[in-house]
């Protein structure tokens, strides 16, 4: 085996000529799949990943006036398609003033629920009682920052105002959020809709109205974000089924994205498809064409002493040496094209993102499939040498 397969190897680099045809096919097969789908790659990754750097796309809200309570939360919280869930109280309890301790500007803001996994926090940050984040606009306009401690101010002219002293924890990123936000727990948001609905406080120096223990919490709607994009329209459909409730989110841009992506799937597999049946076709008939011109050549080795199987390896190896530089080549090509492609269209990426992009599953599936379709088209050859008689080959040519 080991000599069949030296002398596959010498008469392979004896017709060069041959061996360099063999290498360009392969290589002019290979590195326009490799671009196309470095192409398609780069830029279907680079599409997703500006839309995924608004937290909001995965938002999911219901509307109308519902009622919700703790109990649905936690449900909704083991749902696989729910990444995050806060309660949200009613419209009324939604305004509330801001300012700073040491004096300053009064604010006008919208209290929105959150809660520990908040998307549009930072991991490490949690809003918590006394302790509530807010928008990089209220920020600026009350110049405060992470670190500061201000009030929260509910207001009616029935009562006295409600006052909550809390710091901030985080200023949140500029495009998670516009306009006047502060996030808070569900829970003091909830004592914001009692003092509107005319209940007492204590806690917080508020003794008229009806007793607080009378009243029985619950909640209008809810604060959602899906766990993946994926995943929208499921948890939208979901809660629609579970509640009997309206929602609204963003699934026709996640859907229209999510579209692009599997066209694009589509066109490079019926091109690939092509390109591997093509090349298959071209190989096939060259591997054979190359053992039925030396039918002669092996035909005589077979009288010198060699079995069939040994020179049926001939065909196997040569196939698979041409795949190997087939291979080699392509990558280098598709190297330098790619390295071309990223300076032509750097500008017009996100930073540190180029337009060709390739992943390790792909890499290796580029090396294994080519080698792959040499092998099966070097499949007749083999059966052309094991078909050899040398007798009658050796008296008829």
């Amino acid at each position: 085996m080991i000599l069949a397969a030296r002398l596959a190897l010498s008469s392979l680099w004896h017709e060069r000529v041959h061996l360099f045809c063999n290498v360009a096919m392969l290589a002019g097969a290979l590195v326009p799949l490799l671009v196309l789908f470095g192409v398609k790659t780069g830029i279907y990754r680079a599409l997703l990943d500006e839309l995924l750097s608004d937290p909001n796309l995965l938002y999911v809200t219901t509307l109308g006036d519902n009622e919700f309570s703790e109990a649905d939360q936690a449900e909704i919280a083991g749902w696989p398609e729910a990444a995050f869930v806060a309660l949200k109280t009613r419209a009324i309890a939604d305004d509330a003033l801001i300012q700073p301790l040491d004096g300053g500007r009064v604010g006008q803001a919208t209290l929105v629920p959150s809660g520990p996994g908040d998307p549009l926090l930072p991991e490490e940050l949690e809003v918590s009682e006394r302790r509530i984040a807010v928008s990089q606009r209220l920020a600026d306009q009350l110049s405060i920052g992470a670190g500061a401690d201000v009030r929260v101010i509910g207001r009616t002219e029935l009562r006295p105002p409600l006052i909550i002293n809390v710091s901030v924890v985080a200023v949140l990123a500029p495009d998670s959020s516009s306009g006047n936000v502060i996030l808070m727990t569900p829970q003091e948001m909830d004592l914001f809709e009692a003092y509107f609905d005319g209940y007492s406080i204590p806690q917080f120096g508020l003794e008229d109205g009806r007793p607080i223990e009378e009243r029985v919490s619950s909640f209008e709607g809810l604060r959602l974000y899906a766990d993946g994009l994926e995943n929208v329209v499921r948890l939208e459909n979901r809660v629609q089924d579970r509640f009997g409730v309206r929602t609204h989110s963003r699934a026709q841009e996640i859907e229209g994205v999510l579209a692009l992506g599997r066209n694009l799937n589509l066109a490079f597999l019926l091109i690939a498809s092509t390109a591997v049946v093509g090349l298959g076709a071209a190989l096939l008939f060259s591997f054979w064409a190359e053992v039925d011109r030396k039918r002669r050549v092996f035909a005589t080795l077979m009288l010198v002493g060699f079995r069939r199987s040994e020179i049926a390896v001939v065909p196997l190896v040569q196939a698979v040496a041409v795949g190997m530089a087939g291979v080699a080549v392509a990558f280098v090509l598709f190297g330098l094209a790619a390295i071309g492609a990223d300076v032509m269209f750097s500008d017009r990426m996100p930073a540190g993102q180029g337009v060709v992009a390739l992943s390790a599953l792909a890499a290796v599936l580029a090396v294994v499939l080519p080698l792959v379709i040499v092998l099966v088209a070097s499949l007749l050859a083999v059966r052309t040498v094991l078909g050899i008689d040398p007798a009658i080959t050796l008296r008829t040519t």
